[in-house]
């Protein structure tokens, strides 16, 4: 299915906001990269806001430093570059979550996403991202432990007041901006291996920036500073997917528009179950008198599961037609345990036939809604297993 437009047309397209929670985890994208081993496990219990608590009250004379001539750290589109500084770990339990880095840094990232390398050209000189540092405030459940473990050697405790000023500050806005705060302690007090890193970057002027990676996110990587007149909260100057989902991410162009919006109305309500949904009724022009402005898919999925030692399994199966065998779309899916929660997870559908198997399950769901809130512009079929 194709969809031509010629002159005037009008698009009215749904986008629903769901607070639903599931109580032990919410999946992450099962498109992004395998987590890596973070060698953690369970922190002794506590709550969250004791765990953040113990970071912020932790005894530099009890920390383990290291000194470096040059340390780079790159994570996805951000790269951090620090030279003449030291290195202290963030130890919680005996257990690494994070690192205080000093010294004469730099910031940089470049978005693989054409939009958002436009949307870094309004606050920086192009479209790349470029910030001097003077401090950074990590917190990570990926490799970066053994990283700095292969090069560094850990001793002494840092300067007292120097790290104790980079933590306050750090800790502080992670307390203060729950999407971060929540994804940290989670990770952390459940032992749970993932992609998460958290960089509170300090400039040599300015207000902070931050920037995130994390597989719990609907777009995996964010960057951001201070929002302003807003405390200690953060504002997202930009977010995407992992370079490694773009077809070419290496070219730096302005894309070219085949569409310019008029205008657009918004219509928004809150749903049953206090989930907030909207209709979008955009007016544009589209440049292309004819030939196919864009590919609509038709999936045609199935499912099929069985119980297992700890929980359920859970397989789907997408047939994708009507587009080039090309054509890659995230979906999300969301499985409902009614009364109990729900979780949704984004699989990645390429080419005539995918096969996916969720992350286990408690039990198995009560129902599966594939392309839940129509999120992708597509035609979507049930068929049996």
């Amino acid at each position: 299915m194709t969809c031509r437009v010629t002159g005037l047309a009008l698009l009215v397209f749904p986008l629903a906001f769901g607070f639903s929670f599931f109580p032990a985890d919410r999946f992450p994208t099962l498109s992004a990269r395998p987590p890596q081993d973070a060698g953690t496990g369970a922190l002794p219990d506590m709550s969250p806001r004791e765990f953040l608590r113990a970071i912020r009250d932790l005894d530099p004379d009890m920390v383990r430093s290291a000194t470096f001539q040059e340390l780079v750290l790159t994570r996805d589109a951000g790269r951090m570059v620090f030279s003449d500084g030291s290195v202290s770990l963030i130890e919680i339990g005996g257990i690494v979550v994070g690192a205080v880095l000093v010294g004469q840094g730099t910031f940089e990232m470049t978005p693989p996403d054409p939009v958002e390398r436009w949307q870094m050209g309004r606050f920086f000189d192009g479209p790349a991202a470029r910030v001097e540092l003077n401090s950074a405030f990590l917190l990570f459940a990926d490799s970066t432990v053994e990283e700095l473990s292969r090069i560094l050697e850990f001793q002494g405790a840092p300067p007292r007041s120097q790290f104790r000023d980079v933590v306050e500050e750090g800790a502080k806005y992670v307390t203060h901006n729950s999407q971060t705060g929540i994804q940290a302690v989670r990770t952390f007090l459940n032992g749970e291996g993932s992609d998460f890193f958290h960089a509170h970057l300090t400039p040599r002027r300015g207000d902070p920036y931050f920037f995130r990676l994390s597989s719990f996110d609907p777009e995996e990587v964010t960057f951001g500073r201070k929002a302003d007149g807003r405390g200690d909260n953060y504002e997202v100057l930009s977010s995407f997917h992992l370079a490694e989902e773009y077809p070419d991410p290496s070219p730096i162009q302005e894309p070219e528009w085949g569409a310019h919006i008029l205008h657009y109305e918004i219509e928004g309500w809150i749903a049953r179950g206090a989930d907030f949904s909207a209709r979008t009724t955009a007016y544009l022009t589209a440049e292309l008198a004819e030939g196919n402005w864009v590919d609509l898919p038709t999936y045609r999925w199935a499912s099929t599961g069985e119980a297992v030692e700890g929980g359920y399994k859970l397989t789907l199966r997408v047939r994708q037609e009507d587009v080039p065998e090309t054509f890659r779309m995230l979906v999300p899916v969301t499985v409902d345990f009614w009364g109990e929660g729900a979780a949704t997870v984004r699989i990645l559908v390429q080419g005539p036939e995918t096969v996916v198997e969720l992350p286990l399950l408690p039990r198995e769901p009560d129902e599966i809604r594939f392309n839940d809130f129509e999120s992708v512009l597509a035609r979507v079929r049930a068929e049996r297993w």
